[in-house]
Formats: structure tokens, sequence, C-alpha cells
């Protein structure tokens, strides 16, 4: 069982603003200002040109996404939690309305409940449409965030420490950001505009492990993260090229990046997924070869 006692962090703007700082650096070619970067700061604008150039690629879904969720799924999750007469997030036909102000006022049900992947990825975007909102700001500009997947795998149990392998894939679309630099229609806007990508995936493989015997929360390890179509090496060297722009950082990007958003979701304080329905601790189990999310709505002793 464990209880996120990590404070939340921007990442998303910090990660988006570095596409638009990337792409900014291109800018210096022009200026002269190529050998100062590559010898002076270690950054190769003709390898960064190629790395976006690749980000550019069409993205297919299908590639990346192998265990899509629906709005049927939050809908599920949020009956298993606040009883199916619930107002929170309700089914119209096709369309489902989320009410922020019904789950300020609502009670879990039970003590105890249990999701799969999916619904807990359901509510997850949910909570990032509406409750933190799914606009993010870089500079003055917005763009849209929406969670594509959620998986669980390998659960295991080592010496009072409960682990799992938790998949997430993350997309950001770009289109409002492209549309506003065409709109100001200037020279500096068009040129870098070829270089900003429509959307950016953000596939994150984290490993959660939960100290059962102290229940002082949980450890967050990054196992790889990748950007759209790039490899895990090329990805990893996109995150390098931000590290050596933004010096100041006591961790690494993919650190940063993988923490921040595992305490988006399991955090139990601050602005968080878990912390708006008011639980206070989970854990995971295995029932018939699936992998559950066990929430708690008290300390579970």
């Amino acid at each position: 069982m464990a209880s996120g006692e990590r404070k939340k962090r921007s990442f998303l703007g910090s990660f988006l603003k570095a596409i638009l700082v990337i792409v900014i650096v291109i800018v210096t070619l022009i200026i002269g200002g190529y050998l100062i970067l590559k010898y002076a700061v270690g950054i190769d604008i003709i390898d960064i040109k190629h790395k976006l150039n690749l980000l550019n690629a069409n993205v297919n879904e299908s590639e990346i996404i192998s265990n899509p969720y629906s709005n049927a799924d939050a809908f599920d999750a949020f009956n298993v939690m606040f009883g199916e007469d619930n107002n929170i997030y309700v089914q119209d036909g096709e369309i489902f309305t989320f009410n922020a102000e019904e789950l300020t006022n609502a009670s879990l049900i039970s003590d105890e409940m249990q999701l799969t992947s999916n619904q807990l990825a359901g509510c997850t975007n949910v909570f990032i449409s509406n409750s933190m909102s799914s606009d993010v700001d870089v500079s003055g500009f917005t763009l849209e965030a929406e969670l594509k997947q959620l998986m669980f795998s390998n659960l295991r149990n080592e010496e009072d420490v409960i682990k799992v392998d938790v998949n997430s894939v993350v997309k950001f679309d770009f289109a409002i950001l492209k549309n506003e630099i065409k709109k100001a229609n200037n020279f500096f806007g068009n040129f870098i505009l070829r270089y900003i990508p429509n959307n950016i995936y953000l596939t994150l493989n984290t490993e959660l492990a939960i100290d059962t015997a102290t229940n002082n929360g949980y450890t967050v390890t990054s196992k790889g993260v990748k950007i759209n179509n790039l490899s895990e090496k090329q990805s990893n060297e996109v995150l390098d090229i931000f590290s050596k722009l933004y010096t100041d950082r006591e961790t690494t990007l993919e650190t940063e990046i993988t923490t921040q958003f595992t305490d988006l979701i399991f955090s139990c304080n601050g602005n968080s997924l878990l912390s708006s329905l008011n639980v206070e601790s989970f854990t995971f189990k295995v029932e018939n070869d699936q992998i559950f999310v066990v929430l708690f709505k008290g300390e579970n002793i």
C-alpha cells in the first residue's frame, strides 16, 4: 500500500518548452553560432535538425498504442468508486459528461476498490481534461495533452516491496501552437514552423515500487522513454540536448518526466488523480491473470 508524498511539478510545460527551444536553436545556424554551441555547450545543430526531421515523421498510433481504453472504461470506474447512481461522469448515448462539482461533494462507496489499468487510464484522462485542464501553456501558447495508454505488467513482491512495471503513452497536440505561429506571419515564425511536429507522443516505461513494510510511499524508476518514432537511444539524445540547454537540473530529464507523470496519477497529495478522488493509499493485485490497482479510502491495516 502506498501514499505518494511528492509535490507535483510542471513537467509537461518544461518538456514541451524544450521542443520549442530546440527548434529555436536551429536559427543560430543563420547567425553563425554553430561552433559556439558545438564546442562550448556540446550541441551539434546539424544533429538537432536531423532529430527534428525524425520527430516530424508521421506517427501510426496503432504501432504505439497496444491497449487503448474508452470513455466507457472511465464510466465503469466512476461507477465502481461512487456507485451506479453517481452524477460525476454521466453517459447519454455516446456522450459522456464530467461534473467536477459533483466529484467535490462525493464520497467513495467502499473502503477498498479495484480498477483495471484501462479504467484508471480513463479516470486519469478525465482528470487531465477537466480538473487540471488538458491545455498546457508553453511560452504563452496552448497545447492539448491526452493520456492514450496505461498498462501494468510484471507484478512481483520482493522482500516486502511490491513492484509493478507501468507503461504509459501521452500525446501532445501542437495544432493550436502552429496555428498561432501561422497567424503571426513573420519570418522567424515561418522559419521554425517547418520543424515543429504536429504531435508528440511520449512513451514512458516505469517501475513503481511500494514499500509495504514501512508504508513510506513509493519510488519511481525510469526504464526508458521514447518520443514518437525515435528509438530509445535517439529519444535519450533529444532529452540530453534539452539537459545541456538547462544545466541547473539536479536530476536527468528522463527521471523528472517519469517521476512527475507517475505522481500526477498516483500521488495521494496535491494536484493528482488519486488525491482528487480522496484516495489515501493504494497497492496492486493479480486476479484471473489480470493486474488491478487497489484503492483504499482510508488507512489499510
